[in-house]
């Protein structure tokens, strides 16, 4: 049941941030004295949609934020919650590795790329993409790259060794969201 209302709350907080103006429309999750403590928590956080995720086994959610990422553990409960702390300024983006639910990767402000291990909360490596700051990530669904966007570069680095294999620059308008296809190399930004 926690893990419904969570996400419940998820969704409230997403639908707000997507479309405020079409909120009084009946179709919205409405703000309520039951919800509205929990719903202010994730705002607290940072939560907006490019923010928050599930693992792909439903087993963890993060949301990132001005202090840093925090991970809940869905199934353990309140008490679950572990702040990764590492980023030096606020965090735009958090994903999940398709492959391995216990990883997953966060971006920042501070132009950097981080992977974590959401079960012990420990930085499994640093990749700074040098330039800030970095507004969207994506991995792709072999779970061996991650592809950050950031104004108007997209980086594609390796999660294997953290080397950048490709650089996409050549536009004039500035990315802020990156997305793998499914099961295809191919990437929209």
């Amino acid at each position: 049941m926690r893990r419904l209302n969570i996400i419940w709350i998820i969704l409230c907080v997403s639908l707000l941030v997507i479309s405020p103006i079409e909120a009084q429309d009946s179709s919205y999750p409405v703000i309520t004295a039951d919800n509205a403590t929990a719903i202010e928590q994730i705002g607290m956080m940072g939560g907006d949609q490019g923010r928050i995720a599930l693992s792909p086994d439903d087993h963890w959610m993060a949301i990132g934020g001005l202090q840093g990422v925090w991970v809940f553990d869905l199934n353990a409960g309140d008490e679950s919650a572990k702040l990764l702390a590492g980023h030096t300024r606020k965090v735009n983006a958090v994903r999940f590795n398709p492959m391995d639910s216990n990883k997953l990767v966060s971006v920042s402000d501070d132009g950097t790329v981080r992977e974590w291990d959401a079960s012990t909360g420990e930085n499994l490596q640093t990749i700074d993409a040098q330039e800030t700051p970095i507004f969207g990530v994506d991995i792709d669904s072999s779970g061996r790259y991650v592809a950050a966007a950031s104004g108007a570069t997209v980086r594609i680095f390796s999660l294997e060794t953290g080397e950048q294999i490709r650089e996409l620059d050549d536009v004039d308008v500035g990315f802020r969201r990156v997305t793998f296809l499914k099961d295809s190399p191919l990437l929209v930004a």
